[in-house]
Order: structure tokens, then C-alpha cells, then sequence
């Protein structure tokens, strides 16, 4: 059954709903098909009904049926430890230094920080990268392309049984479904989460949501009183406010 659903993950591009009504009009797969998946994309997917398929996934709404990841797999088991980093691409000077301390206290206490990446590796990101800490990164675009456009980032972990790729996608996907529930995954491997975002980053919004309805922690850097802010806002509604990592630790 393993080989059956990543059959129709490949064929069709990691569309949730068109790989669920084939298997539940029980499609016909042409003889010796199955056996032409390539084993590299074995070694490098996980579906649904595999024992080693993370528990924490088939809790969220519509949970993939396959993903596909490079790296130590092991790191998506350790939910306990996992910190979900919701971080804006336009950080003030403020925000920019919170984020290294609160990166310099991780790095020190071995938690796992779970970064989402919409379309590229921003600049505020680049601190949280260390070959020598523990990371998961939940990437909107196809696994193999990521891996292509982040050569760099790929050769620095080499050595490294530090980093985890996850993607919903394996090679190619239709560009009007790229993504638009990969936030899910992030939610679901992410115990807790902090946000450090500028008020203008509102591609958020879902993020937040999810990770409201699954009753997350959020913990929210605090801006000045007079500065329009959706960190303000989240604290409003019942965020947590953050004035360092311990507060973080203390719920994991």
C-alpha cells in the first residue's frame, strides 16, 4: 500500500484532494508501474500509512499523504522538542537582536527550531543556520528543487546529522497548488511557536490560525505602544509575551 500511495503522490503532484479520491475510487494502476518509482524517491518519502510516518501529521486536518524529506528523519519524532520560528523577511534593528539571543539561547539548550520557507531563505533567517544544531525546515517548493537552489546550505550540513528537509512535494508540482496547505506540516511538527514579523507581513495570518486551532502556545515579541504592530495585536488576543528563550523552554 506504501508503493500505492506514492504512486499517486508522483502522478499527481502532491494534489491532496486528487490523490484521495484516487484512492477512494480505488483507480487502477497499470501493470509494472509501481515497480518503475525510482528507489532514490523511496529512500526519500514516508506515506501515511507507514509505521514510521510521524504521529503528530495525522492529527491535522487533511494530513499529507506522503512527504518526502532529505536529511535525519529521526528529528521529526522529537515533537517535544520541536520550536516552531514564525520570522518575518523585514526585521527592525529590535526585532533583528531579539532574534539572535533567543537563537544563541536554542543553540545552548538543544531545542529544535522548525523553520517554514515560503519561497526563498531570507536574510533574517540566515542566523538561525548552524551545522552543528539541530533544525527542520518545511519548504513550500518541491524537495528536489529546494535541495538544487540551496546547494550551499545543503554542502554546509554534509557532515552534519543536523538538518531535516520536508516537503509535500518530491519533484515538480502544479504551479496553482504550490503549497497553499504546507502550513499545516509546519503547525503539526511544531510544539510551540514564537513570532518576531513586521505588521505588514500578513502572509502570516494563516499560520497563526492553524496553529490557534490546534492549540499551540504562541509566544509574540512585544512592540513599542505606538507602533502598529500584529505582534501587539496577537498579545491582545492571547499570545504569550516572550522576553526570552527560557520562557519558551519552560513549556516543552
Amino acid at each position: 500500500m506504501n508503493d500505492v500511495i506514492l504512486y499517486f503522490a508522483l502522478k499527481y503532484y502532491g494534489n491532496w484532494k486528487l490523490i484521495y479520491k484516487a484512492i477512494k475510487n480505488n483507480e487502477k494502476i497499470l501493470n509494472g508501474d509501481l515497480e518503475l518509482i525510482d528507489k532514490e524517491i523511496k529512500a526519500k518519502s514516508l506515506s501515511i500509512n507507514n509505521p514510521l510516518y510521524p504521529d503528530v501529521l495525522r492529527e491535522v486536518n487533511n494530513p499529507p499523504f506522503v512527504i518526502f524529506h532529505y536529511g535525519n528523519i529521526d528529528l521529526i519524532n522529537q515533537y517535544y522538542r520541536c520550536v516552531g520560528m514564525v520570522i518575518g523577511a523585514k526585521l527592525s534593528k529590535y526585532q533583528s537582536k531579539a532574534l539572535k539571543d533567543f537563537v544563541k539561547f536554542f543553540h545552548k539548550n538543544s531545542p529544535i527550531m522548525v523553520i517554514k520557507i515560503d519561497n526563498h531563505i531570507n536574510d533574517s533567517l540566515k542566523v538561525v543556520f548552524n551545522p552543528s544544531k539541530k533544525i527542520i525546515l518545511v519548504v513550500k517548493e518541491p524537495l528536489l528543487c529546494f535541495l538544487k537552489s540551496n546547494a550551499d546550505l545543503i554542502k554546509d550540513y554534509e557532515f552534519s546529522n543536523n538538518l531535516l528537509v520536508i516537503s509535500e512535494f518530491y519533484e515538480k508540482t502544479e504551479a496553482s497548488y504550490l503549497g497553499p496547505m504546507y502550513e499545516r506540516i509546519f503547525t503539526g511538527i511544531s510544539k510551540t511557536a514564537l513570532v518576531i514579523c513586521d505588521s505588514s507581513e500578513h502572509h502570516f495570518k494563516q499560520t497563526i490560525t492553524l496553529l490557534n486551532d490546534s492549540g499551540k502556545s504562541i509566544f509574540v515579541l512585544p512592540e513599542e505602544i505606538y507602533k502598529k504592530s500584529n505582534n501587539n495585536s496577537l498579545i491582545k488576543e492571547g499570545a504569550l509575551i516572550v522576553q526570552s528563550g527560557a520562557d519558551i523552554l519552560n513549556i516543552l
